[in-house]
Order: C-alpha cells, then sequence, then structure tokens
C-alpha cells in the first residue's frame, strides 16, 4: 500500500503519486488566489492591509505538499482566523 500526502492509501505508486499531484495543484492554486485576493481586498474577508501583508509572507512560504493543507484549514475564515490558523500551524 501507497500512502498520500494526505493519508489516503492506495494499491498502486502511479494512483498514489496522481493524487498528490491533484492535491499539490490544487493547493497551491488555492493559495494563489487567496493572495490575490488579500492584495487586491483585504477588506472583503473582515482584514486589514497590514494584516494581510503577515498572511500574505505566511502563505508565500508554503510549500507545495503543504498547500492543500493550508487551504482547506483557511476555508471560510475571516482574515484574523486564517492568520492564526497558519501561524498554529507552523509550517
Amino acid at each position: 500500500m501507497y500512502k498520500a500526502i494526505d493519508g489516503t492509501l492506495f494499491q498502486t505508486n502511479w494512483r498514489c503519486k496522481l493524487h498528490n499531484s491533484i492535491l499539490r495543484s490544487n493547493g497551491r492554486s488555492t493559495i494563489q488566489q487567496n493572495i490575490r485576493l488579500l492584495k487586491q481586498h483585504p477588506e472583503k474577508v473582515g482584514g486589514n492591509k497590514e494584516t494581510a501583508k503577515e498572511l500574505i509572507e505566511l502563505l508565500e512560504g508554503i510549500s507545495d505538499d503543504q498547500a492543500w493543507l493550508v487551504a482547506k484549514a483557511m476555508a471560510g475564515l475571516s482574515l484574523e482566523k486564517a492568520l492564526e490558523t497558519v501561524n498554529s500551524m507552523r509550517i
């Protein structure tokens, strides 16, 4: 059995690699969309420019392997809560 980065088990290595690739791609894409939103309209996510800048710096340092996890953890959160969540993950 092969274990993907999200803990899903696969019987074949190629399926595991494909699954990991999709997670990385989707996670990175979501992080980039979040960064774009934070740069353009931080007020839309309940924050200010200073807090948005701090979160953007953290998000830009996220590895592709962890991007899906961070994106999932931030979903639906305000800017303050997202910043708190990402900081607590210590990625």
